[in-house]
């Protein structure tokens, strides 16, 4: 399981995630294996099964991006994911999947389900995993006005979850992405 929180700035966005890898039965604490895998200009946070998020950190190739934002992550980034899955014949619409991601592109944040349909978020606060609620819960009604603030918030919003979600681990992985 995993914690991951992103936070949207007017052009700028913060996104951390705790360390743990888990199942059923055990858990690895893993710096090693990084949640947030950053490329120019997009970062990727990963949650749910393993493979999806493995190929996109070690096997997928962003395209370039260009022109609008949310148009290059529906139109071009989302099918480049599809072809990463196909060509390692990943079945990602099998019944079972539980993943999604969380994306930062140029410091817009955009959550990406397990069907790679997006959503955003009008107050600007992403979460994702089981320490999700509890992320959330501590980022609502934080000042996160400034990049220094988004990344305190992020930063105690995953050692609540780490505090009270058994899927949850320190250290914090933070990744900034700034366009001011």
């Amino acid at each position: 399981m995993t914690t991951l929180i992103g936070i949207e700035g007017p052009n700028w966005s913060v996104m951390a995630a705790d360390s743990q890898i888990s199942d059923e039965s055990f858990k690895i604490i893993s710096t090693a294996t990084p949640k947030l895998i950053e490329y120019k200009d997009l970062v990727i946070g990963l949650r749910g099964d393993a493979r999806p998020g493995d190929l996109i950190a070690y096997d997928w190739k962003p395209p370039r991006i260009s022109g609008d934002i949310k148009k290059w992550v529906v139109s071009k980034m989302i099918p480049s994911m599809i072809d990463c899955f196909n060509r390692s014949e990943y079945d990602w619409q099998h019944e079972d999947a539980d993943y999604n991601f969380l994306v930062s592109v140029k410091g817009k944040i955009f959550d990406i389900g397990s069907d790679l349909s997006i959503s955003k978020s009008d107050c600007n606060i992403y979460a994702s995993g089981s320490g999700r609620n509890l992320a959330i819960g501590y980022s609502i009604g934080q000042r996160i006005d400034t990049i220094e603030n988004a990344i305190l918030t992020a930063h105690k919003a995953i050692e609540t979850s780490a505090k009270f979600d058994i899927h949850t681990s320190l250290p914090v992985q933070i990744i900034v992405q700034d366009y001011s």
